[in-house]
């Protein structure tokens, strides 16, 4: 009965402590934080939110407390505003990759919890490549999937898991066969939209991105390519914070370096990606800043955008297309107001120079009429 009594007053305790805490505290969890130096994609907004965050927490008696998770490539983007850098320099905390024994516990713990066995053999070799390479655990999650749903008699095999292509193989391999099963109309609307949900890197590596649904544009071929890769579980879906619009991720960012075809797209279509992504951001600032027309496009850019549209004008969406289209006419009425002014003052300078020259031609004339009249006298 003692037992019974501390033990019932034990978890009384932890409870009260543990509300009294929450209400204590009010916590925030930033995960993949690296999206506000690569998605956000405006540099003045990304170092407004850190400077808006480092104030929140430093502001005395303040009870908020901030919790973020940032990929170790990323690590020098925050070290470049001042006040932030200096709260991620004393509040650190390395996470270490795990041991091969700690993979291990990792691989077999939630299999046996489910009854599931491996074959002898292939945890050694799991864990073997996943120690060899880097981010590879997204994979080794995926190769698993597919290892669980592929056992035999409650047993996972060895010959599948190579049948699969490995650690790296068993997620590009799986992306390649539902693409195969596209047709070409298909095909060319999942080149356009993969595209779309990569970040490109400079200097670092590419990184996925979430799109707003409307920014691929309408089309069947492209409403198919996204039913079928997220029946695949290639592809998440949300709804943005703000506009509550629905959104597109890759499920698996991981699939960026392991899908050849992928790698391939983005090395020839780099160019190109860069000039949608630029276009989409102008876009997105136009449409936010209430379709004023001081966001639109001009010059260089413009010129820019306007070649992309009579490239591929596909692959742009019906917002981006009427972004450019307006910035087109905008930029033409403003040439036309341009031209109509040169005219307009070249008009006034001939007139003024033919007033000055006929004034000129009147006073020499006058001057040498007064020169011949003092010489008669």
């Amino acid at each position: 009965f003692l037992f019974f009594f501390f033990f019932v007053f034990f978890f009384v305790f932890l409870f009260v402590f543990f509300f009294f805490f929450l209400f204590l505290f009010v916590f925030v969890f930033l995960f993949l934080f690296y999206g506000v130096f690569v998605v956000v994609g405006v540099v003045c907004f990304g170092s407004r939110f850190l400077e808006a965050l480092a104030a929140a927490v430093t502001e005395p008696g303040t009870s908020l407390r901030v919790v973020v998770t940032l990929r170790a490539d990323f690590l020098d983007q925050p070290l470049r505003y001042s006040g932030f850098a200096e709260l991620l320099k004393r509040r650190s905390v390395t996470v270490t990759p795990l041991m091969a024994d700690e993979l291990e516990r990792a691989i077999v713990g939630p299999a046996h919890a489910t009854g599931v066995e491996f074959e002898p053999g292939l945890v050694a070799t799991i864990v073997s490549d996943v120690t060899s390479g880097s981010g590879s655990l997204p994979l080794m999650q995926f190769a698993l999937t597919k290892l669980f749903d592929a056992r035999v008699s409650g047993m996972m095999l060895l010959s599948t898991y190579l049948e699969l292509g490995g650690l790296t193989g068993a997620l590009a391999r799986h992306a390649e066969q539902r693409f195969e099963q596209l047709d070409d109309a298909e095909r060319s609307a999942a080149r356009g939209l993969f595209g779309r949900l990569v970040a490109l890197g400079e200097g670092i590596d590419d990184t996925g991105r979430t799109i707003r649904r409307p920014e691929v544009g309408e089309d069947p071929a492209l409403d198919a390519v996204i039913e079928w890769f997220g029946d695949a579980r290639m592809l998440t879906f949300d709804r943005d914070a703000l506009s509550r619009q629905p959104t597109i991720a890759l499920a698996h960012e991981s699939l960026i370096g392991a899908w050849p075809r992928l790698q391939r797209w983005l090395e020839e279509d780099r160019e190109w990606l860069t000039v949608e992504r630029s276009i989409t951001e102008a876009s997105d600032r136009w449409r936010e800043s209430g379709f004023d027309d001081a966001d639109l496009l001009g010059g260089g850019r413009l010129e820019t955008a306007r070649d992309a549209c009579g490239r591929s004008p596909s692959r742009l969406a019906g917002e981006e297309v009427a972004f450019v289209e307006r910035s087109e006419r905008v930029a033409e009425a403003t040439e036309r107001r341009r031209r109509r002014r040169a005219r307009m003052l070249r008009t006034a300078l001939v007139t003024t120079s033919l007033f000055l020259a006929v004034a000129i031609v009147s006073g020499l004339i006058a001057i040498r009429q007064s020169r011949r009249a003092l010489s008669l006298i």
